[in-house]
């Protein structure tokens, strides 16, 4: 994993996953660390869009999905975060949890399936 120099597209792009890591918190009303967060490579780890280091409280996004749309970086950036503050496991039956990213849910159903999280 290769950790990118800041550039000017690379820092709105990693704007974009703060903000959504705000939304998260802000809807849930939960109280999250500072979290860190950068874009990589993960070269050749072609598979994997992001990655959460939680007693670190850090979180990785492949370069690759900053051209993404909105929904599917979300997907990802809450995936990691549901790793990284509710210790969610991996759950193919699970919209959110799924290990296979093979189609971006909507924001609500995300938000729902967070909620059910923050209630274990």
């Amino acid at each position: 994993m290769k950790i990118l120099n800041m550039t000017k597209d690379l820092f709105t792009q990693r704007q974009r996953v703060i903000d959504m890591l705000y939304d998260a918190r802000n809807t849930l009303n939960i109280k999250l660390p500072y979290i860190k967060v950068r874009i990589v490579d993960f070269e050749e780890q072609d598979k994997v869009l992001g990655r959460c280091f939680i007693d670190k409280d850090f979180i990785t996004i492949s370069k690759d999905l900053t051209s993404w749309n909105d929904d599917y970086l979300r997907e990802v950036v809450w995936h990691e975060l549901a790793h990284a503050y509710f210790n969610a496991k991996h759950d193919e039956a699970c919209p959110l949890m799924n290990p296979k990213l093979s189609n971006a849910h909507s924001r609500e159903v995300l938000v729902e399936v967070l909620k059910t999280y923050k209630k274990e």
